[in-house]
């Protein structure tokens, strides 16, 4: 299953690339 390969939600990574969208989509809206 594709899922099983997913990271959980609590992980430091997945809270980093969250972060890291953020950060882009705010620069995108400058």
């Amino acid at each position: 299953k594709a899922s099983d390969d997913l990271p959980e939600p609590d992980t430091p990574v997945n809270t980093i690339n969250s972060k890291g969208s953020r950060i882009k989509s705010t620069l995108l809206r400058l």
